[in-house]
């Protein structure tokens, strides 16, 4: 291949393009690029299309290394393309031995883009005497016998690749190029590094911290010598995770480096007895010198911070057609003549052990995930957009070990508008610009990595007294939709609900809907580590990795993980919402046993309230359905202890969920147990009638109709037409018809929707049975508007039993649409209201 490109006209300093996939044939290429003695230009096969039309065009590639998958995703272009996987045949005339080296020291090896402050990425050309000055310096510092495997775990346009590539291949050892499905699965990668004997392993302090947070302490990974950590800031927490779970044979090499420099330029141990003391990066690689100089390019003595800049063989040529990029940032060095400095950017210090201290950024550049990014770049991305008049992009860590980047931006005077349907404020302030436009937009750009994870929307940017951005005073995500689809799908069964919820914990946005794109949500492949490993905990399943990437929706996922039975659940107990620092309110399925007729309640009610909800037995888990409503509250209060062991208690329930919630309530009373507040939401007690004969047409007539309702589909007419069928018909006519209205996920089949029916069924022979007993609290009720009112009256009956009274709060709506929106949102009001003031009278009681 190195002939072939030599006779296409690659030679020094002719840049090749090779985007390919991880694997052996992306080493083939670079290698056979550089003997032929030109210079690789990766082009990650992620990137979006624009991207790579500007790198392919900015750099004049002459020619492209690809595979035959990819090419339909190279842009438009005037290079000649050579197929890796394809194209042998045509090489069979060509000598199998070494061309003639004919490259210089000063000329390019590779060129990596990096994030550009201009708006556009800017092009680093590497020489070869800074890749050959890094691969013997590595080599001497890692001069080891004992290290054979090294694994490689980075894209290659990543520049962290070039020292795990090419000193393992050229001084003899084993590359391992793990697969991404290993990568993407904490468990999976310390087996491998286990079984593969991996010796040294090179990866940022981010991704190490996904990982052990997912993996039992001392999983073994026992071969591992060496482990380089660097690309971001490390935190002592990481390293205490690291030795507990490696142990303190394993030696920690903090790196430091920028593309600019040749990757790897500064390096030094870190010892498990130094964990608590300030990280520091050791010595230079050799032929290479660090000054750290205040604003004057005088040297800063030790302590006092200035800005790191590097001299050596390590400093690369400048940027691709850059020049006036170049002369900022790569300067002469005032300490030796006609010698070339670079301008990192960072800040630092020499500390009195002759190490360095990195201290963080003199401009706005940040590191995310290991990424150098400019956020101007990103700025630059948004303000092209049409309704955004002013934007800034800052990166943040809400959350401890979570780096994200945010979006801020001011719409124009006269956005684009989408009308969110309400007419509120509040409703359809988000949308204005919409965050899944704006996140499109950005995708459409820029690499996923430096798209922000979260979009607020500002009436204007806050500003210092004297006029400038206060970055200080943005405020954090609140949390709420930050990337959703505009048409939001609610989960419809229990396995969709639990990966909804795996999400919104991980990416930390909610509600999450079941057609909302995981990386258009703010997902990245450090989320994908944990994705992976909670939904193998918490499901008892394994994915292929590619099913995630190819549809990364919880739709997908969750047909994919019914085709092999999930774990189910091991309690009737689901937490819709996990709140803090308020007391849960627990709250019972309706009749057809599912709890996410509740999933708009337990958003409304807002993200400090812990909102859980019981499932029926016999819809996931296998087991017969309760008949009665009193072994059912036994079997709910074991949960519901389990959660939370002592009272006070807030309970509730909707419909047939309401009686359940009023025996669990009668039970802990007489276990002495306080019940602060008893919510019945539209549920009306048994009156004494004897249980009803119902034939199986009727049942399926009342089935269908309750089923679709409850998620506001009509079933209606399938439930007329029941009685025009054979029985053996029945079934599978409604099961076809809740599939096709959307009532149910299309995949769903007849075992799951026969569950549903059974469950269904046991419920109301437990309503017909159920005569409640005289309650000594007080019931607060929350009544359906346009109920039908029978002799019992307006408290539906339940006057009759509370010996405290009925608190009745009146809710537009029918027995349905109370529960779906725009009613909810009135219930969700009156039972906060509720919830505040059992509160208050729970302190009062406890002061007296």
């Amino acid at each position: 291949l190195a002939h072939h490109l030599r006779a296409q006209g690659v030679g020094p300093d002719v840049l090749v393009a090779l985007m390919v996939e991880r694997g052996l044939e992306m080493i083939v290429g670079m290698l056979a690029i550089l003997k032929a003695g030109g210079a690789y230009l990766p082009l990650d096969p992620a990137y979006p299309a624009e991207r790579l039309h500007y790198m392919l065009s900015h750099s004049r590639a002459a020619v492209i290394l690809t595979q035959n998958r990819l090419i339909s995703r190279l842009p438009e272009h005037q290079a000649q393309v050579f197929r890796l996987d394809a194209d042998w045949p045509t090489l069979a005339a060509q000598p199998r031995t070494n061309p003639p080296r004919i490259v210089l020291p000063e000329q390019l090896a590779y060129i990596i883009y990096t994030s550009g402050s201009t708006g556009r990425p800017k092009g680093v050309m590497v020489k070869q005497r800074g890749l050959i000055n890094l691969v013997h310096g590595l080599h001497a510092y890692f001069d080891d016998p004992a290290v054979r495997n090294i694994g490689l775990i980075t894209s290659i346009s990543f520049d962290i690749s070039v020292n795990q590539i090419f000193p393992t291949l050229i001084f003899g050892r084993t590359l391992h190029i793990i697969a991404d499905d290993v990568k993407f699965n904490s468990r999976a990668l310390l087996q491998y590094l286990d079984a593969q004997q991996i010796h040294l392993l090179d990866a940022v302090p981010s991704y190490l911290q996904a990982v052990l947070n997912e993996v039992a302490p001392q999983q073994p990974a026992n071969a591992l010598h060496y482990l380089l950590i660097g690309g971001e800031k490390i935190e002592q927490r990481l390293l205490q995770a690291v030795f507990g779970q490696l142990g303190p044979t394993v030696q920690i090499i903090n790196i430091y480096g920028l593309t600019e420099i040749s990757d790897i330029n500064i390096l030094g141990p870190i010892r498990a007895e130094d964990v608590d003391q300030p990280i520091t990066v050791g010595q230079p690689l050799q032929n290479n010198r660090i000054y750290i100089l205040d604003a004057f390019d005088q040297p800063q003595p030790i302590g006092i911070a200035g800005e790191v800049c590097v001299a050596g063989e390590s400093v690369s040529r400048g940027y691709l057609f850059r020049p006036e990029l170049t002369a900022e940032r790569f300067v002469v060095c005032p300490f030796e003549d006609g010698q070339i400095m670079v301008r990192t950017g960072d800040l630092g210090r020499w500390r009195a052990d002759g190490t360095v201290e990195i201290l963080g950024r003199i401009d706005h550049q940040v590191k995310v995930r290991g990424f150098r990014i400019e956020t101007a770049e990103i700025e630059h991305a948004l303000a092209q957009h049409p309704s955004v008049n002013e934007c800034v992009v800052v990166a943040r860590e809400d959350a401890a070990g979570d780096r994200r980047l945010v979006a801020y931006v001011v719409k124009n005077p006269e956005p684009r508008t989408k009308n969110q349907g309400d007419g509120s404020e509040a409703g359809s302030r988000f949308w204005v610009l919409g965050s899944a436009d704006l996140r499109q937009h950005v995708g459409a750009q820029l690499p996923d990595y430096m798209v922000p994870s979260a979009f607020v929307l500002l009436d204007a940017l806050p500003k210092t007294p004297n006029g400038k951005l206060d970055r200080r005073a943005l405020p954090a995500p609140d949390g709420s939709v930050s990337g959703t689809s505009d048409t939001f799908v609610a989960p419809r069964d229990t396995l969709e609900l639990r990966l909804a919820r795996i999400w919104e914990a991980l990416l930390g946005v909610q509600p999450v809907g079941i057609r909302d794109s995981f990386f258009a949500l703010g997902g990245h492949s450090l989320l994908v580590v944990r994705l992976m490993a909670q939904i193998q905990t918490q499901l008892g399943q394994k994915i292929p990795l590619a099913t995630l990437f190819q549809q990364p929706t919880v739709e997908h996922l969750a047909r994919t993980l019914r085709q092999s039975n999930p774990q189910p659940l091991d309690s009737p107990l689901i937490q819709l919402q996990p709140g803090r620092d308020q007391l849960p309110f627990f709250c019972v399925h309706a009749a057809a046993g599912s709890v996410l007729s509740y999933l708009e309640l337990a958003q409304l009610l807002g993200p400090e309230q812990p909102f859980y909800a019981f499932q029926a037995a016999g819809l996931d888990d296998g087991q017969p359905p309760h008949t009665q409503v009193e072994t059912m509250a036994v079997a709910y209060l074991a949960a519901l202890r389990a959660a939370q062991p002592h009272g006070p208690y807030r309970l509730g329930g909707w419909s047939f969920g309401g009686l359940v919630a009023y025996e669990m309530a009668q039970q802990l009373t007489a276990q002495g147990e306080e019940v602060a507040l008893l919510a019945l939401i539209d549920s009306q007690p048994s009156r004494g009638e004897p249980a009803l004969a119902i034939d199986q047409t009727t049942l399926l007539h009342w089935f269908a109709i309750d089923l679709g309702r409850t998620v506001g589909a009509d079933l209606a007419d399938a439930a007329d037409a029941l009685a025009t069928l054979p029985p053996e018909q029945q079934f599978t006519y409604v099961l076809e018809q809740a599939r096709a209205s959307g009532t149910l996920p299309a995949d769903i089949g007849e075992r799951e929707l026969r569950a549903y029916l059974d469950v269904y069924t046991a419920s109301l022979r437990a309503m017909q049975d159920y005569r409640p007993l005289p309650y000594a609290g007080r019931v607060t009720l929350f009544r359906a508007g346009d109920r039908p009112l029978d002799d019992a009256g307006e408290m539906l009956g339940w006057d009759a039993l509370a010996a405290e009274g009925v608190s009745l709060r009146v809710i537009p709506g029918d027995h349905y649409s109370i529960v779906r929106q725009p009613h909810v949102a009135t219930l969700a009001e009156q039972l906060r209201l509720s919830l505040a003031e059992a509160q208050i009278l729970h302190e009062a009681q406890s002061q007296n």
